[in-house]
């Protein structure tokens, strides 16, 4: 709405009003706004309805990485999630405990600084899945006789099981 002396703008998120800026010329006089300043706070208005729909964005996206969190957290198997650099973004507790480090010295660590796995057989290091899988885009499981060595000194033998 626009007259000489009073502009209102809605505020619009997902072409819904969720609000307005008014903007009104006060005292006596014939004042009276230019065309420019009726498009400036019209700008405002669009622009304060991307903010708004930005952090409603964000908000629902916290939500949901808490939600993903949560469930991945309560796994009963190990869980290690990293970026595309192969930087650790997140652990499990299973995860921790084959590892034998706290998820605050896991996270932000190179996924090679924290794993040593090895041939059982040989004692030679086994390339770790995920490295492969970030490499070459194709997904890879470990061999029969492969060794975790936890940073606590234990070591795991991981056993592949054939499902019938």
């Amino acid at each position: 709405m626009k007259s000489e002396r009073f502009i209102r703008e809605r505020i619009r998120m997902r072409g819904k009003e969720v609000g307005s800026i008014s903007v009104f010329y006060r005292g006596e006089g014939e004042i009276a706004f230019l065309y420019e300043e009726g498009q400036i706070v019209l700008s405002l208005a669009e622009r304060l309805g991307k903010i708004l729909q930005r952090i409603e964005s964000m908000r629902a996206l916290r939500e949901s990485e808490e939600r993903y969190r949560v469930t991945l957290s309560s796994i009963g198997d190990a869980v290690l999630s990293t970026d595309e650099f192969k930087i650790v973004t997140f652990a499990n507790d299973v995860a921790c405990d084959l590892i034998g480090l706290n998820e605050d010295k896991i996270v932000g660590k190179r996924v090679g600084e924290i794993m040593d796995i090895f041939g059982e057989d040989t004692g030679e290091p086994a390339e770790i899945p995920v490295e492969f899988v970030l490499k070459t885009g194709k997904k890879i499981g470990l061999v029969n006789h492969t060794g975790l060595r936890s940073k606590n000194g234990k070591i795991y033998s991981i056993v592949i099981r054939q499902h019938p």
